[in-house]
This record gives C-alpha cells, sequence and structure tokens, in this order.
C-alpha cells in the first residue's frame, strides 16, 4: 500500500536481529526478497557499539558484527538501515554508559560512540533528547519530556560538529557511493574505511589504553580534514595516537582537488 502511494517511499522495519537470517513463529522471514521492508533498524549495530565501550566484547567481535550485516543485506539495504544508539524501547544511552563508568567517562564514551554511528553506512538517527544528554531507564522513564533548557550544552555541540563533519563529506561525495571496507580491529579498537571515487574515509574509535592509527596516504591523495573525539594526537604526518575513549575519522582525497 505504501508503494502504491508512492513508489520511492521507503519502508524500515523494526527488527531486533539481523533480518536476513530471522525465523519467527517457525519460519524464516523473507523481509528482504523485495516485496516487504526496504531496510531495517540496526539494533545488531547498536548493541555491538555498546557492547563494545561497555567490555562485554572486544573490536574485533564488532568487526564481525557489521560485516556479517555487510555480507548479508543487498547493498541498498545495507546503505539505508536506520543507524541508531537509542530508542522508545530501550534505555537512553548515556544511562545505559553510565551503568559502567562515572559521569565523565560515560560522557567520553559516547562521543567516541557516535562517531561509529555517524560515519558508517546508513542513515544516523538520534532519539530525541539524546543529542543534549537526556538520561533515563527502562520505558517509561526513557520518554521523559524534552526539556531544552536543561540540556548538557557540551554533548550537544559533539553533535553537531560530528554531523557538520558528515555534511562536509556528503559534499565531497555522495556518502552512498561510499563503499564500506573493514579496517584493522583488535581488543580496544574497532576501525572501518569507506572509500568511493574522489575520496577516502578512515575511521577508528578506541575504547581504553592506546591505540596508533597509521594513514598512509595512496599515490596523489593526501589527508584533506579530519574530526577529532576525546584524547587524539598527531604523533607524525600520518599516524594518530588515539587514548581510551576517543575516536577520530579522516578525510583523504586527491591533491589535484586541493
Amino acid at each position: 500500500m505504501v508503494k502504491e502511494y508512492d513508489e520511492d517511499a521507503v519502508i524500515i522495519g523494526e527488527v531486533w536481529e539481523d533480518a536476513s537470517t530471522k525465523v519467527s513463529y517457525g519460519q524464516k522471514r523473507r523481509y528482504l526478497s523485495g516485496d516487504q521492508l526496504d531496510s531495517v533498524m540496526n539494533y545488531p549495530l547498536q548493541k555491538g557499539i555498546i557492547d563494545f565501550f561497555n567490555g562485554s566484547i572486544i573490536g574485533t567481535h564488532l568487526s564481525q558484527i557489521v560485516e556479517e550485516l555487510w555480507r548479508n543485506y543487498p547493498e541498498t539495504v545495507f546503505n539505508g538501515l536506520m543507524n541508531i544508539l537509542g530508542t522508545h524501547d530501550t534505555p537512553r544511552i548515556l544511562t545505559v554508559f553510565e551503568e559502567e563508568a562515572d559521569d565523565k567517562k560515560a560522557q567520553q564514551k559516547l562521543f567516541a560512540a557516535i562517531v561509529i554511528w555517524a560515519l558508517m553506512p546508513g542513515i544516523p538517527c538520534i532519539y530525541y533528547g539524546d543529542e543534549i544528554g537526556m538520561k533515563g531507564d527502562r520505558d517509561p522513564f526513557n520518554r521523559g519530556c524534552f526539556v531544552p533548557e536543561k540540556g548538557n550544552r557540551e554533548i550537544y555541540l559533539h553533535y553537531k560538529k560530528l554531523m557538520a563533519f558528515r555534511k562536509k563529506l556528503q559534499e565531497t561525495e555522495a556518502l552512498e557511493q561510499l563503499k564500506f571496507q573493514p579496517g584493522n580491529s583488535g581488543t580496544n579498537i574497532y576501525s572501518f574505511h569507506r572509500k568511493g571515487r574522489t575520496c577516502r574515509l578512515v575511521v577508528c574509535v578506541c575504547r581504553e589504553g592506546e591505540e596508533y592509527l597509521p594513514v598512509e596516504p595512496a599515490p596523489g591523495e593526501r589527508i584533506e580534514d579530519f574530526f577529532i573525539s576525546g584524547d587524539v594526537t598527531l604523533v607524525d604526518f600520518n599516524t594518530f595516537r588515539l587514548k581510551g575513549c576517543s575516536g577520530v575519522a579522516v578525510l583523504l582525497s586527491p591533491t589535484s582537488s586541493i
């Protein structure tokens, strides 16, 4: 009925698992067969990010979660995923991070987490109030009234700056043209790349300790811009040092375009 009304309308389904392998009521679902859903809510990514920063899984496990979706979903579905860190059915993301940390570290976790959320293929969707640091446990406490004057301005500005960086990427090359590529992940580090015709994006986050991200420009390529979250330093021309609860996104472009 939606497509009869508008053939360009998009149907995003509420599926909490991998929608390509989901079995319910004894039957394998056909959500992605071409006549049901265009894409789904990305709950596996939400859970993976939370588990990684709260210490339940390591970076290579988070990479496996993302790569499984990447392999299982058609490209249009993967690029149209509704990427979330909170919904009306889950506790507030800041509250979840506070379960394993004090207020300051929980905020640092949030800042690093949204680097993945904002730059992963898909549609980054904000549950109202998360961008001003609203807190709340399970329903109904996660559905409080939106009171902007009580919001956390530091969190708000971090979201705003990160989304401005994402907008710049979109102006460089359409984001749906930037193909996903797994990066080098480890115990405390998660990384992925996106590559297009005119630019390349390298994203990396570190949950604890100290990690190094070498970014080697290809011939005729240079680092054009980068976004930093947390304690990140440039130790030489092409290597970033990340400490706990930090993240960096590096945009590389051909030198001829600068």
